[in-house]
């Protein structure tokens, strides 16, 4: 839009325009707050996966990045996400989380990786005791008889 005159009036379309970018406009600095206190507030659930949970973490992680390459705020790296990702893991996975700490050239892939062939170990063994289970109380219920 071309303007002839410098009236205040005349401006009001780009005024609006230039809030209305300001409001929806996602990387901004309040949304890189918001994103962090979302990213930090993040915690594993029992009806999540490891893998869903780190790809929750790996996409606001890339959002705030996003952000942080806009207007020069520090990024989020790999020992943030690490510590993210082993915050409030159930105790199953403790010798998982302990080695994970303690590899200080730990990335987060790799981390993940880990902690779901450890997932995958314990819904196999939960499986199998499950099963055995009741095939023993069936099993037993048959002797009896």
């Amino acid at each position: 839009i071309a303007i002839a005159g410098t009236k205040q009036e005349d401006l009001y379309p780009f005024n609006i325009y230039a809030h209305l970018e300001c409001h929806f406009n996602l990387a901004t600095r309040s949304n890189d707050i918001q994103l962090r206190r979302q990213l930090y507030m993040m915690r594993f659930h029992r009806k999540k996966s490891i893998k869903t949970f780190a790809n929750d973490i790996q996409i606001t992680v890339n959002k705030i990045n996003f952000i942080a390459s806009k207007h020069k705020v520090a990024p989020i790296e790999d020992r943030e996400m690490l510590a993210i990702l082993l915050m409030d893991l159930p105790s199953k996975f403790s010798t998982e989380v302990t080695l994970i700490e303690r590899d200080h050239a730990m990335k987060f892939d790799k981390a993940v990786e880990i902690l779901r062939s450890c997932e995958q170990r314990i819904l196999l063994s939960s499986d199998s005791s499950s099963s055995s289970s009741s095939s023993g109380q069936s099993s037993g219920s048959i002797n009896v008889t």
